[in-house]
């Protein structure tokens, strides 16, 4: 991160790893038990190295996968370790929302800091 800002640029980190990448089966064959190269907690550890990393944006690879654990095999692990990691996320990135004056029209939904971080919104 240090050596992109030096020359003007931006660190992002695409595809951090949110699912299995096991090299002798399919990620649709394993059952909860069989996985070995993600767990909830090697999840929470790659999210807080990115975090750390100096990182302007962080894209995750195979969140889709925890619906699919949590829908195919009854495991809702990964998508609760998810839900738990965004929420942290927004609470850290959200910022005070400034008062308007009474008359003013509400402003716009916008979606949490984060999600404008994840996806790319906040350019």
């Amino acid at each position: 991160a240090r050596t992109a800002r030096a020359q003007g640029k931006e660190l992002w980190l695409t595809e951090l790893q949110a699912e299995p990448d096991e090299a002798q089966e399919t990620v649709t064959r394993l059952r909860p038990g069989e996985i070995a190269s993600i767990t909830p907690r090697l999840l929470r550890q790659n999210v807080d190295l990115a975090n750390h990393s100096g990182a302007s944006r962080v894209y995750l690879w195979g969140v889709e996968w925890w619906r699919y654990m949590k829908e195919r095999w009854g495991d809702s692990s990964y998508w609760d370790t998810g839900r738990e990691i965004f929420r942290a996320q927004a609470t850290v990135a959200t910022e005070p929302i400034p008062t308007a004056p009474a008359d003013a029209p509400p402003p716009a939904p916008q979606p949490p800091a984060c999600a404008q971080r994840l996806y790319g919104l906040d350019r």
